[in-house]
């Protein structure tokens, strides 16, 4: 029998994370966010997103797997984390939050929130060791830091999106109205002039995902052409 060494310590660390991002994402789709600290049990939590439809199934079951991995790990002595099952969990991440991760640099700016995360936050459990981890040159420890980033940035970018649409819901409505009826007014502009002229903010773009969770504001202007996502 064994103890959980540091890729199993740093597995638990993250899925700490992983549940506070789940809670944002709660609070911010519930007509009654303090439901959230009543739902008790992660894996009701998670069952509560998939209800509300907040996530894609592949994601919802990427974290299902990350939930068990954590069970397995905290209540048996011979569980442990390999590269086989982090791929497995990995390749049900949607390519384009993937492909986000593989072609961007988050080291730094990600390495900067952690630290803030760990001072304003120093009864954290493990916070120590998550920061050893999290630092740790070994292959496997790169391949969990990338799945729950990436499943991080999901779930933020979701939280960015509600908060969009709560805030710009009828300027949106009454924009896609404008544009349904130009023809009809003979109203000669394009659907970027019109969104222009009501001076809509671009959605926030899905890279910026990490800001919802661990603070910081969303660049909008690093979306390339956001009227396509209306």
């Amino acid at each position: 029998m064994r103890r959980s060494g540091v890729h199993e310590t740093f597995w638990l660390t993250h899925h700490l994370l992983l549940e506070q991002a789940i809670n944002k994402l709660l609070e911010e789709a519930l007509e009654k966010p303090q439901v959230v600290h009543t739902l008790g049990q992660f894996s009701v939590k998670l069952k509560v997103v998939e209800g509300l439809g907040l996530l894609d199934s592949s994601v919802v079951a990427a974290i299902r797997s990350i939930n068990k991995g954590r069970n397995d790990i905290a209540h048996k002595l011979d569980a442990s984390v390999g590269d086989e099952f982090v791929d497995r969990i990995y390749s049900r991440i949607p390519e384009d939050f993937r492909s986000i991760i593989e072609s961007l640099d988050f080291s730094s700016s990600i390495d900067a929130r952690m630290a803030r995360h760990f001072e304003e936050n120093p009864e954290n459990i493990d916070s120590e060791a998550f920061k050893v981890g999290y630092r740790h040159g070994s292959t496997l420890t790169e391949r969990i830091k990338r799945l729950f980033l990436s499943i991080l940035i999901i779930i933020g970018h979701k939280i960015h999106m509600i908060e969009y649409e709560n805030k710009y819901d009828r300027l949106i409505f009454s924009y896609h109205l404008i544009v349904g009826m130009r023809d009809m007014k003979e109203d000669h502009r394009t659907p970027e002039e019109i969104w222009d002229y009501m001076d809509i903010p671009a959605p926030p773009h899905p890279r910026d995902g990490m800001s919802a969770i661990f603070g910081g504001s969303a660049s909008n202007e690093l979306s390339e052409s956001p009227k396509s996502s209306q």
